[in-house]
């Protein structure tokens, strides 16, 4: 046997070593990048549930039904519909965004919209015609209708804020460690109530931010 045969079979051993080596480095490898992936789509997973399904959603469904109502009961012949109690605020998606926004309008804000149907709720809707046009029943239109656009003006600011924050979750969550950035949400409550806000309101932010 010469050794040129020897060689031969040296050389292929040493090459089936190499190879195994390679494929098993391949597949160590394509292993730990499907668990990153897998890390990555958990971890989106968590925060689209944590502050999206379980926060920006429910809230805005609550907004978008109060606003109807109060869009509805503002106008002086509307059909009587009661106001939700105050049992149906979504209070878990609320404390969600607490965690998310430690900037106090979103905070604010909400407190002003249920101070504001605390009022109307002692407010029962007069039976008679005569009573239904009275001095008392106008100013309640009024103030249903200027809260109406309130909920309508902060509902649709949730909204950008969920399309914001689902955008940032696809591109900076890699684990549930990652950080969200508020200061989009901050513009826009800043945008929606501080600038053009009514003045009741502005004046309760400002009143409350002082305290």
């Amino acid at each position: 046997m010469g050794f040129g045969f020897i060689g031969n079979i040296v050389f292929q051993l040493v090459l089936a070593a190499i190879g195994g080596i390679i494929g098993g480095s391949l597949t160590l490898l394509a292993n730990r990048s499907n668990a990153k992936r897998e890390q990555i789509k958990f971890a989106q997973e968590w925060y689209e549930r944590q502050y999206l399904m379980e926060g920006i959603e429910p809230l805005t469904a609550y907004y978008t039904v109060l606003e109807r109502i109060l869009r509805i009961r503002s106008n002086e012949d509307y059909a009587l519909e009661s106001l939700p109690e105050s049992t149906a605020f979504p209070v878990m998606a609320y404390n969600r965004l607490r965690e998310l926004f430690p900037d106090n309008r979103f905070t604010l804000t909400v407190a002003f919209i249920e101070d504001e149907l605390a009022e109307l709720r002692k407010y029962r809707p007069l039976l008679t015609e005569a009573e239904r046009y009275d001095e008392v029943a106008q100013g309640y239109y009024h103030v249903e209708e200027a809260l109406g656009r309130v909920v309508a003006d902060f509902r649709d600011g949730l909204l950008r804020i969920g399309a914001d924050l689902r955008k940032q979750i696809h591109t900076k969550v890699h684990d549930k460690n990652a950080h969200l950035d508020s200061l989009p949400a901050s513009q826009i409550f800043a945008e929606l109530f501080e600038k053009k806000g009514p003045l009741k309101m502005r004046e309760f932010l400002e009143e409350r931010s002082n305290i």
